[in-house]
Parts: structure tokens; sequence; C-alpha cells
């Protein structure tokens, strides 16, 4: 195998990844930024994988698969920290009380899963592994809001602020990148 063609596959791969990063820029939103590049590494992942280029890479670049996992792993972990202004609402620490919690925790939770259904993830096994993460996260914090003010009766009409059960709310992510639901 020729150290030319080798290292000429490295230096490739690390201008792509530059170049990934530069139009990774032109989102506002930091969380489809994440999403972008998630995206692109996984393709670069997958590719190299399938057409068995990873084993030439790794030849001057030993840490090549490591990298790209945890690059994916860097921009999943960034795309998540999206929902936090979702889940921040039914918190104990950010809650001033039930009412502002409850509606800000569904305002958030509407605006951000109109935003997101239309974004792609086209690899279903990621696609599946992001929204699963997001289930467990946002429904863990919302079971357990509900678990502790669920029975206060604080109005007349609470079907207002209780809005949504959480089967319901794990039903909303999962239709997450999915531009037919």
């Amino acid at each position: 195998m020729s150290p030319f063609l080798t290292c000429g596959a490295g230096k490739v791969l690390g201008n792509l990844q530059l170049n990934l990063l530069s139009k990774s820029k032109v989102y506002e939103d930091s969380a489809l930024s994440a999403v972008f590049l998630l995206n692109n590494y996984n393709y670069i992942l997958k590719s190299l994988e399938k057409s068995e280029l990873i084993q030439l890479v790794a030849v001057t670049h030993r840490n090549v698969e490591t990298s790209y996992r945890e690059l994916i792993d860097q921009q999943m972990q960034t795309y998540q920290r999206s929902w936090v202004k979702v889940t921040d609402y039914v918190t104990d620490r950010n809650m001033p009380t039930f009412q502002q919690g409850t509606k800000g925790f569904n305002d958030g939770l509407e605006e951000l899963c109109k935003i997101q259904k239309v974004w792609a993830i086209p690899d279903k096994e990621q696609r599946d592994a992001i929204r699963q993460a997001q289930k467990k996260v946002v429904s863990e914090a919302y079971r357990a809001f509900l678990q502790r003010y669920g029975n206060i009766s604080f109005t007349k009409n609470p079907e207002k602020y209780h809005k949504y059960r959480p089967e319901q709310v794990e039903e909303m992510i999962e239709r997450l990148f999915d531009t037919s639901a």
C-alpha cells in the first residue's frame, strides 16, 4: 500500500471535516448545525466502513473510526442541549409556579417539535438513537414533574396546563425528523 495514498486519504478527510465545520456555521440554530454535522460525520464513517477504505486510512490514522464516533457523539450532545430549554421548565430549580412550568414546557415542546419535525436524519439507526435519547430525557423529567405536582389543585381548568400525557410527549418526539408525519 502506497504511503502517498494512505496519507492522501487522511488529508482529504481532514479537509472534508474542515469544510463541513465551515458550512455548519451557516446555520443560526446550534441544534440544526449539530444535526448537519452529525449526518455528515455518520455518512463519512458508514461510507468508509462500507467501502473498506477505513482500513486504508487507519494505516496512517489509527484512530479514524474512534475519532468519527467521538465527533458523532459530540454533535449528539450539542443537539440534546437544545431540549434543555424545554426540560428546565419542569425542574424544581427553574419552576416558579406549576402553571408557568407546564405552560413553558408545553409551549417549548410544541415549538421544538414543529421546528425539528422537518429536519432530516437519513440514517434510520441514527434517527432512532436520537429519538430514544430525547424521549428518555424529556419523558423522565416530565414524569417526575407530574409525579411531584400533578395532583395539585391550582385552577378550574387543569387541562389548559396539563395538556399532554407522558405517552403523548413520547409520540411527539417519535415524529421528529419525519417530514411525512
